[in-house]
């Protein structure tokens, strides 16, 4: 079938819309057998290979409900000996790219990428360009030859590699150029690209939600240096755009935002901290971030439409199942304890599940434990007509932090509860520690430009947690006892972490702030970083 390019230039705009975003009309029924025929090609393709063979063992299922019963859960740790050292000789349909994660356990996670699933990748990479560019089912405003920022961190990252997917499904121009972009470093790129960007406009732009915070505020001059150098500037069509945006600018009585100088059609993102930075992000640059749920092992695995309410669930990158939250904790605790799953015709509203999905056309992962954990906000999107359950994530599993079997704290509680305070801040993580015999919450904060005392502004996260929390708000009734301790950074401590990461390989565009739970070796480095001047 035709690409997204050629149907374009035909002028076919509903094909394209059937085509890419066609998944929506689907009934629960049809969406469920879809999944189910998928799933089934794909269990015949692992009885074929040796590493299917291993997890499935000899009797192959012949059924879904087979599948389930019969084929064990599975974490990293059963692949890792083979992908480790990108074995193609065990996997379904070999690779076409391998990609990896950012590594923040201590070491990447190699996933292969087989043709079909790197094909697909594109296709819904291209499905978020139309739903940001949408008013309304059928309507969009997506061209050939729109400019994408490559604001992304580069192959191996799952990010650079759906960039490469998706120039093989529409003719757009990355800014930098897509090879060129993929041979520099972040601050490199992001330079480069608004330089060519100052002249040619700003079409989309994609990634983390808090990195495009970071490039908004680096931009506006507000970070550790402005984005734009002077030199660009003595371009004509650049001099004409920045006099427009200090027009703008002055209107609004403001210094100069992004969003004064382009007029973006749209920004991708993702991440548990979209809920938090998208108010920011929509500051900085004019425009809503549309949200998607993205993995490396999974690829992307639901994505907001065009009302930018909770998401919908796609159909054909990965056979979904979902584990109860209170197996899921068990699971935590005990690493023998096989929990049950549901299908997604089987979900409820307001439940909380953790994601296992099992790759479909020829991916290597199979019922596999993704330590995610969604809440499924409704079984349809009433707004919109879409009978698809809707989700939103939640939190990793692993980084939600259980204190004293009273309260579970999730990321964005933690971040909302900080925002709530009122505390001038750059950055935080948080831990529990144990002090004496009782574990506390340990509150690392790195401050900006605040003036209240330590005990002030632990006392303010305090009660700000308190009204986001109610579980929390309990331990302080029922055990007559503040849980919450603080340890103040020094200015840009978080951004020397960020420099550190960048020294050991890692790309600025993919690096987040270890936030929840990090690591004896991460507070260490934090703390050893604070002490610098």
């Amino acid at each position: 079938m035709a690409n997204a390019t050629e149907l374009l230039r035909q002028g076919k705009r509903k094909e394209i819309w059937q085509k890419y975003c066609g998944f929506i009309d689907l009934s629960m029924d049809e969406f469920m057998k879809i999944q189910e025929q998928l799933l089934m090609e794909q269990v015949e393709l692992l009885s074929k290979c040796e590493l299917g063979r291993k997890i499935m063992g000899d009797k192959i299922p012949k059924s879904v409900e087979e599948f389930k019963e019969s084929v064990p859960l599975t974490t990293y740790d059963d692949y890792a000996p083979y992908l480790s050292e990108k074995r193609e000789d065990i996997l379904p349909e070999g690779s076409y790219m391998w990609c990896h994660t950012s590594g923040k356990t201590g070491q990447h996670k190699w996933v292969p990428y087989p043709k079909k699933m790197y094909k697909i990748l594109g296709e819904i990479f291209l499905t978020s360009l139309i739903f940001t560019t949408s008013k309304k089912r059928g309507d969009f405003l997506l061209n050939e030859g729109d400019n994408i920022l490559y604001g992304v961190a580069p192959p191996p990252y799952l990010s650079g590699i759906a960039y490469r997917a998706l120039a093989e499904e529409l003719n757009v121009d990355f800014i930098p150029p897509l090879e060129e972009a993929e041979r520099m470093d972040y601050v490199e790129r992001m330079k480069e690209g608004f330089k060519i960007s100052l002249i040619k406009g700003i079409d989309f732009f994609a990634g983390a939600s808090s990195v495009l915070a970071n490039i908004g505020q680096r931009f506006s001059g507000k970070g550790e240096k402005s984005m734009i150098s002077i030199s660009s500037l003595l371009h004509p069509l650049v001099m004409m755009r920045i006099a427009k945006a200090l027009i703008k600018s002055k209107i609004a009585r403001r210094g100069i935002l992004p969003k004064d100088i382009w007029r973006l059609k749209g920004i991708m993102s993702g991440g548990v901290d979209a809920e938090i930075y998208g108010k920011i992000i929509e500051h900085y640059w004019g425009v809503r971030p549309l949200e998607a749920y993205v993995s490396t092992e999974s690829g992307v695995v639901a994505m907001q439409l065009w009302d930018y309410g909770s998401m919908t669930f796609f159909p054909h990158l990965n056979f979904v199942e979902f584990i109860s939250e209170k197996d899921s904790i068990k699971s935590q605790k005990d690493p023998n304890y096989k929990p049950r799953t549901l299908f997604l015709n089987e979900v409820k509203p307001h439940q909380i599940y953790e994601v296992v999905i099992t790759n479909l056309h020829g991916g290597v992962f199979v019922r596999y434990k993704s330590d995610d954990l969604i809440k499924i906000i409704s079984l349809k999107n009433e707004k919109l007509g879409v009978d698809i359950p809707q989700m939103a994530f939640y939190s990793r599993a692993s980084e939600v932090i259980d204190l004293a079997s009273f309260a579970r704290l999730t990321e964005r509680a933690v971040w909302q509860a900080i925002e709530g305070s009122g505390i001038k801040y750059n950055e935080w993580a948080l831990r529990k520690e144990i002090e004496g015999k009782y574990p506390v919450l340990r509150l690392y904060l790195e401050l900006k430009g605040e003036e209240r005392g330590e005990e002030e502004i632990m006392d303010a996260v305090h009660e700000s947690l308190k009204k986001i929390d109610p579980d929390y708000n309990d331990i302080e009734k029922m055990m007559q006892f503040k849980p919450l301790r603080l340890t103040i950074l020094s200015p840009d401590t978080f951004q020397r972490y960020m420099l550190k990461k960048k020294e050991e390989g890692a790309d600025l565009g993919h690096i987040k702030s270890p936030h929840m739970n990090p690591s004896d070796k991460i507070i260490d480095d934090l703390l050893q970083l604070s002490k610098q001047k």
